[in-house]
């Protein structure tokens, strides 16, 4: 039998005790033997010492269910002072006990200690769990990974008038002087173009006159690291990059600063995509976001931060494409009719993951001339840039999804009132619609009808359809692999936007809100909201995880919701169980309010 002191210090929260600490306890722990069957802790009773299970495992039961099993390095009788439930030996069982008297005055000396047992109480997961760290070396990858654009280059004989103007076009800060061979002469920058106007020069002397000379020139084969060191080294804003003695790109500080910090990385790419006047472009640019993002996830930031981030990266993405197509669609095609741009889904929710496809619609007013071939264009323009067409087609191309305004409000006062089979369906996805583009006023007109329309047997409907997927219990369901959408993220989100619709929270599309607005109205209690929200972040955290190998490895995302239970560490897994507790309560909680059998 593993000695206690080495069998607790694996344990979580026993490894965060000081060395006096876990030798205080161990003097005053007791080992226990139970028999196949023997009541250990009865319902209604005292609970007088916490159990640590060493050895094979205790059915936890409430009334005659079984509802968990605890098995080695499992906790019980920690988490309140009398039983609410019945704990019996599955199998012949060896425990640790701690009397609660010891148990209460390590809360007392270690905070940390007592915060993982209190947090595990109100439901808190975020607050307990580990960070995982991977740290890229970035500044060891070639400097080909920082370039996005071809370079901008122009003659020696370009007046400076024509310089300006094309650096202007392509929204740059520079511009390469080229021989005939495309080997740098110079380069043109803001500095230089504030320094000819000091001088008043005229806008037709050669740009050559006010150049930089020689340009400071590295090989795109180099790492990243030699680039930064050439800019700390040289004093300049801008290196260019070379393919043998071609030019080939140009980097700045901002390029190779936003691989030491990946916050700032997204920061940056994104005014990039807010300047980018092509799809190609687009593409690159988003091809490296979503690199950064899967980087920021491994190092720990946490699902609602990163989400948010997401969002608004996907939101920027999403608008510049339309703005580029909208412009010259109707350049040769004549002006479209007001529309509005909406995003359903997890985009609708603002809960986009890495892996994630298109969820959108149009509502228009008028006939609605061009409209679907623009739907077309921009759902083509968006897989084009990295976004994957959505497998269900919902799509603003599809006819289905590109209406007026009136057939919108006419669609969801069948799909609330009529209860047509896939109504259900659509609601799940319509009802988390969020506008991103065009007329605001058309959004109003279908929320309005939603809240005229809606009625108790849907709501009743919507969160029947969040408990028909029970989440697993004990090592009956904690093992093997589990989808983590359709057992956890699934019931969270579907009986959320039940509750969120009966309180007419039709505007509020994120999740944690929609969670926060209930608990504001007391549809909820503190501790439900808590263990919700806490939980909900820590599957799409596990479920983010998955994801971002693949995306980390070549750049594309693993859309599997399915994880390996024996991969997760022991506080993972504990988390896990507790998540899957609070899932099971709010089922039972939508059951009551509803009158479900």
């Amino acid at each position: 039998m593993l000695p206690p002191r080495e069998f607790l210090k694996s344990i979580k929260p026993f490894e965060d005790l000081k060395d006096c600490e876990l030798e205080y306890l161990v003097k005053n722990l007791k080992v226990n033997a139970y028999e196949e069957g023997e009541i250990i802790l009865r319902r209604g009773k005292k609970i007088k010492n916490v159990y640590i299970v060493f050895s094979g495992s205790i059915g936890i039961y409430e009334e005659s269910d079984l509802v968990d099993i605890a098995k080695s390095g499992d906790i019980i009788g920690a988490d309140s002072e009398e039983a609410n439930y019945n704990a019996v030996a599955r199998e012949d069982v060896i425990c640790y006990e701690i009397p609660k008297r010891v148990f209460k005055e390590l809360m007392e000396k270690n905070e940390k200690f007592q915060r993982f047992f209190e947090s595990l109480k109100k439901g808190d997961f975020a607050s307990i769990r580990k960070e995982i760290v991977i740290l890229e070396r970035f500044l060891y990858k070639p400097i080909r990974e920082l370039l996005i654009k071809a370079p901008i280059v122009c003659s020696a004989t370009t007046s400076i008038r024509d310089a300006v103007i094309k650096m202007e076009l392509n929204k740059v800060g520079s511009i390469v002087i080229v021989d005939e061979k495309m080997k740098p002469i110079g380069i043109f920058t803001n500095a230089d173009l504030r320094r000819f106007i000091v001088y008043k020069g005229s806008p037709e002397e050669r740009v050559s006159a006010y150049m930089s000379k020689p340009a400071i020139c590295v090989d795109l084969s180099k790492p990243i690291f030699e680039a930064y060191m050439e800019f700390i080294k040289r004093g300049v804003n801008h290196l260019v990059v070379l393919e043998g003695e071609k030019v080939t790109g140009v980097i700045t500080p901002k390029d190779v600063l936003s691989h030491f910090e990946p916050t700032s990385s997204i920061v940056i790419q994104t005014r990039r995509l807010i300047k980018a006047n092509s799809i190609k472009e687009l593409n690159a640019i988003y091809k490296n976001i979503i690199k950064t993002i899967a980087i920021l996830t491994m190092r720990g930031l946490q699902f609602y931060e990163l989400t948010s981030l997401i969002s608004e990266v996907y939101d920027t993405l999403s608008v510049k494409v339309i703005e580029l197509l909208k412009k010259d669609f109707e350049n040769k095609m004549g002006k479209l009719p007001d529309f509005l741009w909406v995003v359903m889904g997890s985009s609708g929710r603002r809960e986009q993951v890495i892996a994630t496809d298109q969820d959108n619609a149009i509502i228009h007013e008028g006939d609605g001339e061009g409209i679907l071939e623009f739907a077309k264009m921009v759902n083509d323009a968006l897989e084009k840039v990295g976004i994957p067409k959505c497998s269900g087609n919902y799509m603003a191309s599809n006819p289905l999804w590109a209406r007026d305004v009136e057939d919108w409000k006419s669609l969801f006062r069948e799909w609330l009132q009529t209860l047509k089979p896939g109504s259900i369906r659509h609601l799940t996805v319509f009802l988390d619609m969020r506008p991103i583009f065009g007329k605001l006023k058309l959004y109003d007109e279908v929320c309005e009808e939603i809240l005229n329309s809606k009625t108790r047997m849907v709501i009743r409907e919507l969160a029947e359809d969040s408990v028909m997927f029970k989440p697993p219990h004990g090592i009956f369901g904690i093992k093997g692999r589990i989808d983590l959408k359709k057992f956890g993220i699934y019931p969270i989100t579907n009986g959320v936007r039940a509750l969120a619709l009966d309180k007419d929270l039709v505007k509020v599309t994120n999740t944690r809100e929609r969670i926060e607005k209930l608990r504001e109205s007391n549809v909820i209690s503190d501790k439900t909201a808590n263990g919700l929200i806490s939980g909900y972040e820590f599957l799409q955290e596990l479920r983010l995880r998955l994801h971002v190998q693949e995306v980390l490895k070549d750049g594309i995302g693993n859309k599997n919701n399915e994880i390996e239970v024996d991969k997760l560490d022991r506080l993972e897994t504990i988390l896990l169980k507790e998540t899957f507790k609070v899932i099971s309560e709010f089922q039972k909680l939508l059951k009551m309010r509803y009158s479900y059998i």
